[in-house]
């Protein structure tokens, strides 16, 4: 097989794309570039992503650890040539089954003969795991060791063909002696548990037969017990329909009293269209209500009336110290009014006397006049003239009379002031507005009064609606609350006797169904008391027959379900049967220890070939190392786990563990080498994922040489980080160098 073309959308590759020749491929890229994606896609197109795989704490499943990170769905494209023919296969699916869809077809477009389960074993011609441990190296490398791959191997090292496989002969084997007893399975537990049911089954019937004669000898006598309830049933009745007329009559004669009790309380007692209880007591409650509500707001005119009161005695008490004896008025508050108006109008009067301003007026008069005198004065000290020395007289004397008028005017105003602020004192007034206000205070305060006084008579004359209803219905005056309350206790009492003479005729319809139409005219002849039934009453012998009857039922379905389950089989013939199947009980164990026998001369057998396949595997790994590391070691032994030791011929072998890194990696890919030659057809390919990356460049250009060899028949896909070797095999022949 040889791969052309790889097409991805996988992880961090979207859409990407990987050409490839015959021979060695060495595909170089930095850290990640995707050679590992590349890597892990080829395999996973070949073999499939597991899709029962769980994350795990330390890695989580191939199918999400290689989700695009592009969030598309895995999908991917090979394009190969295997055996002459030239195949693209193309893979895809879903999130959850991923590459579970695939498609091959030939350069013809025809089938190509390939299915998602078998297209990695016919391409390489090897299993998952056998591909992954031979022709799979990466780094870290992978253990070689598995059991599929020890088998392979030892067939092909023992006879050259993998047909003539020892394992498979034991699977064989082991397959016969599982079909004969596995755990709890196989021929041999079968017919053991088949012995054993069938011994069960003849004890059964014998225990079905005795059971079934048991049963029904108790139905007999349960048959019995029922005929003699049924007799007793019937007695009864005839006792009860007795007394259901007793209690029929009785039942009438309460009815017919009840009736002419309450036939007489709604003749006599209440009055015609008497409402319900339910009327009469919400009518009460309104009454109480509305004389409750009408006592409220009495009270409340009762204290309203009192502030008033107070209000006006205080406002007749400040006028009275204000003004001394106060004028004639129909009221004490407008008695007061009067006072604080007649004071309120002085008081105007003195105000508009301190605020008169003729004072100021002949100040500025007599100012100027005396502003002319002196100009005049000193005019004449200039100009000499006796008209100046008159005119300066005459303003002088005029400003002297002005003055004297302007004191006077000013002692006025002061003498007003002061009468204006002791009249306001005395009425504790700081302006005449107040005084003013005290006037309309009071005023309204009597008027206030008058009306609370006229809603404080209406409201003690006035009925309220629910007591003229009232009046209306009782027809009396004075306490009609006793009256409606002696109403409702008697309609109470109506309602009682309606409520029983409805019990008494339910009582009378039921007696009337559980009385006989024969015995209704109330004949007592030939009827049993109940000293005749023993103590034993209706209910318990009623329940004492329904049981009855339900074990009789249950009886009868055990004695036909147990005549079912015997079906007409006899013990004998079980016991017969069992015994045959006992001597082929004996013949399989007889073959299970003959294959037991033989198990163990296979493992011997198998043994010895061990020995040989170690031997042939070591000497073609130790080839392979001798050339990497030029003859430095020349002697490799393999263990049945596949743990490789390598040394020289006159030195100790030493594990991978004892070696340097680089030489412990060396000698797993000398391994991995030889297994594949051992177990791989010539022609499939080789993925190499970073495994040079401890080798030295000695080491590593003698690596190279194999591979190249290698290249001849197969091809390899060399993967690597660094650019030695690009550098060694550039211009080499069948070598392709491909850059990420």
């Amino acid at each position: 097989m040889k791969i052309r073309r790889m097409f991805a959308t996988f992880a961090g590759l979207h859409e990407s794309k990987l050409e490839l020749e015959p021979g060695l491929n060495i595909i170089e890229g930095a850290n990640e570039s995707g050679k590992s994606t590349w890597c892990a896609f080829l395999r996973a197109m070949l073999y499939g992503i597991p899709t029962r795989e769980r994350d795990t704490k330390e890695r989580p499943a191939e199918k999400n650890l290689y989700r695009p990170w592009s969030g598309a769905p895995i999908s991917g494209r090979l394009e190969l040539e295997a055996d002459g023919r030239e195949i693209t296969v193309e893979r895809s699916g879903t999130d959850s089954a991923p590459l579970r869809s695939l498609r091959a077809y030939t350069s013809g477009g025809g089938d190509a003969g390939l299915t998602a389960e078998n297209i990695g074993e016919k391409l390489t011609g090897a299993s998952r795991e056998v591909f992954e441990r031979s022709a799979f190296v990466s780094s870290p490398p992978l253990p070689s060791g598995s059991a599929e791959l020890e088998a392979r191997i030892l067939a092909t090292v023992s006879s050259g063909d993998e047909s003539a496989n020892a394992s498979a002969a034991e699977a064989r084997l082991r397959e016969w002696q599982r079909r004969l007893r596995f755990n709890r399975r196989g021929e041999i537990p079968e017919l053991e548990g088949e012995i054993n049911s069938l011994r069960r089954k003849a004890d059964d019937c014998r225990a079905t037969a005795d059971l079934i004669d048991s049963l029904e000898s108790e139905l007999r006598e349960a048959a019995a017990r029922e005929k003699e309830l049924e007799d007793l049933l019937k007695r009864m009745g005839s006792a009860e329909s007795a007394a259901a007329r007793r209690k029929l009559a009785a039942a009438r004669e309460r009815l017919e009293n009840i009736e002419q009790e309450l036939r007489n309380i709604e003749e006599n007692v209440l009055p015609e269209g008497c409402p319900s209880t339910g009327e009469l007591r919400s009518l009460e409650g309104r009454v109480t209500a509305e004389r409750d509500a009408a006592s409220a707001r009495l009270r409340d005119l009762d204290e309203e009336l009192s502030e008033l009161d107070r209000r006006i005695f205080a406002a007749v008490g400040r006028a009275q110290h204000a003004h001394g004896a106060l004028p004639n008025a129909e009221t004490l508050a407008g008695r007061a009014a009067a006072a604080a108006q007649q004071d309120l109008d002085e008081a105007r009067r003195l105000e508009a006397s301190s605020s008169d301003r003729t004072p100021r007026r002949f100040a500025v008069l007599a100012a100027l006049l005396g502003l002319a005198a002196v100009c005049c004065f000193v005019s004449e000290l200039f100009i000499r003239s006796n008209v100046q020395i008159f005119c300066g007289a005459a303003a002088a004397v005029c400003c002297l009379v002005l003055a004297v008028l302007a004191a006077r005017s000013v002692r006025k105003r002061t003498l007003s002031r002061a009468s204006l602020e002791a009249l306001l004192r005395g009425w504790n007034a700081g302006s005449p507005d107040a005084l003013r206000e005290f006037i309309e205070n009071t005023r309204s305060a009597e008027a206030h009064r008058s009306k609370c006084a006229e809603r404080a008579a209406g409201l003690a004359g006035e009925p309220s609606p629910a007591e003229d209803e009232l009046e209306a219905l009782t027809g009396e005056r004075g306490q009609p609350l006793d009256a409606l309350r002696t109403l409702i206790s008697w309609s109470e009492k109506r309602d009682m006797l309606q409520g029983s003479a409805r019990e008494a005729r339910a009582a009378i319809d039921a007696l009337k169904s559980s009385v006989p139409a024969e015995s209704a005219d109330g004949s007592e002849e030939d009827v049993p008391s109940a000293e005749d039934f023993s103590g034993m009453t209706r209910e318990d012998a009623e329940a004492e027959l329904e049981a009855l009857r339900r074990h009789i039922a249950e009886l009868r379905r055990d004695v036909s379900y147990n005549s079912g389950v015997l079906g007409g089989r006899d013990a004998a013939i079980i016991d017969e049967k069992r015994g045959r199947l006992e001597e082929r009980l004996a013949e399989c164990e007889r073959r299970y220890r003959a294959i037991d026998t033989a198990l163990e001369a296979l493992r011997r057998a198998g043994d010895e070939l061990r020995s040989r396949f170690s031997p042939a595997l070591g000497k073609e790994t130790a080839r392979i190392l001798g050339e990497l590391t030029a003859g430095r070691y020349d002697r490799v032994t393999v263990s049945r786990e596949f743990r490789p030791e390598a040394g020289r011929e006159a030195s100790p072998l030493r594990s991978g563990a004892q070696l340097s890194r680089g030489t412990s990696d060396q000698l797993w890919f000398a391994l991995r080498l030889a297994v594949a030659h051992a177990v791989l057809p010539e022609d499939t390919p080789l993925i190499l994922d970073d495994a040079f990356v401890t080798f030295d460049d000695g080491r590593l250009e003698a690596a190279l040489r194999l591979l190249e060899r290698e290249a001849e028949t197969r091809q390899i896909l060399l993967f690597t980080c660094h650019s030695r070797e690009a550098e060694l095999c550039a211009g080499h022949e069948n070598v392709n160098i491909v850059r990420l």
